[in-house]
Parts: structure tokens; C-alpha cells; sequence
């Protein structure tokens, strides 16, 4: 089934009509997997409750040039913390399960 949302002032999908529009059809848990773009649009409208995030055992780099990581944080004490942790080894990985508790903004 297709639903349509009205757009966000960033031209792309508002997530918040959409988990609306999925909430009215019963929807109450969402697997959001997706590249860099969906999961930091998550991330900066703060609409992550929980997380799964597998860790290969290589280190990369990312261009300085890379769009990645930019979830809205500017400081420390802006960014999100992991409660409940639990980490699992898969084969050479590792997985880190965790409830995502947002700092309260500030006034």
C-alpha cells in the first residue's frame, strides 16, 4: 500500500505525518533501516527510541568532504544516550542493542 504525506520544509518525506499516517493503521513499532540520509533524518528530528547497531571489526574513514554523521548535535551534552545496553558477538561482530534517552531541551 502506498501512502502519501505532505512534504517537510526540507522538500523530503515529513516523518512526522508518515508515523502518523502508519499510527492510524495500527502500526506501534517501526524498523527504520536505511543508508546515511534516512537514518540521520531520524536521528535530527529525534524520533529514534531504540537502536541495533551491528559493529564490523574494520576501521574506516569517511572523506572530509562526507555528509555523514551530521544528526544536529553540537555539543556533548546535545547527543543522545544509550540505556538497557546489551551487546551480543555475531561471528566477527559485534551487535549493541540500546533505548535511546534524549537529553531535554534546553530553555
Amino acid at each position: 500500500e502506498v501512502i502519501l504525506v505532505r512534504a517537510g520544509d526540507d522538500g523530503l518525506v515529513s516523518l512526522d505525518d508518515a508515523l502518523v499516517a502508519l499510527a492510524e493503521r495500527g502500526v506501534e513499532r517501526l524498523l527504520v533501516e536505511g543508508g546515511a540520509r534516512v537514518l540521520t533524518s531520524f536521528f535530527r528530528a529525534r524520533l529514534v527510541h531504540r537502536v541495533e547497531i551491528e559493529i564490523a571489526m574494520r576501521l574506516l574513514g569517511a572523506p572530509a568532504t562526507s555528509v555523514l554523521g551530521d544528526v544536529g548535535v553540537a555539543t556533548l551534552a546535545d547527543t543522545p544516550e544509550l540505556t538497557n545496553v546489551s551487546v551480543a558477538q555475531l561471528g566477527p561482530n559485534l551487535l549493541v542493542r540500546g533505548d535511546v534517552v534524549w537529553p531535554r531541551a534546553q530553555a
